[in-house]
């Protein structure tokens, strides 16, 4: 008497059609050639197979202001980030130098000279990253109003 096993194996056998290696090698290849069209399509740079999903670690909302603020500076001093950032929103002095210290130590941002602080490519990948995940600076508009900068309400 035959195990169920082999009689499983029998009707695979028997119901699977027969592919010879060239068919399959063929299928792979047009599969392959699609999946390389696909991912053309796409911003792969950022995506990982491992962990969250990013080959990029998130940033805090206060880190995504300063590192869009030292982006707009191009290559600013620690005055001049803190003057931009200054227009988006309230934050002592003491804030940004530590922000700023913690993307140091992150490697997102970089010093060209004492005080004087550039986007590093990590962290053009950083920023890219949160925008993908939706992040904006939410910035309040201000106009003249006489002497003084009012917000617009």
């Amino acid at each position: 008497m035959k195990s169920k096993k082999e009689n499983i194996r029998q009707m695979v056998n028997q119901g699977a059609p027969r592919v010879s290696n060239r068919e399959v090698e063929a299928a792979g290849a047009r599969v392959w050639k699609n999946l390389k069209e696909e991912l053309t399509k796409h911003d792969t740079s950022l995506r990982s197979l491992t962990g969250d999903g990013w080959s990029i670690g998130p940033l805090e909302d206060r880190e995504f202001r300063i590192l869009s603020a030292v982006a707009r500076a191009k290559e600013g001093t620690a005055i001049e980030i803190m003057e931009i950032v200054e227009n988006w929103e309230d934050l002592m002095v003491g804030t940004v130098l530590v922000l700023l210290d913690r993307l140091l130590r992150r490697e997102f941002v970089m010093e060209t000279a004492p005080q004087v602080y550039k986007v590093t490519g990590e962290g053009e990948r950083a920023l890219r990253r949160a925008k993908l995940e939706g992040k904006e600076l939410v910035v309040q508009e201000v106009r003249l109003r006489g002497d003084c900068l009012d917000p617009i309400t």
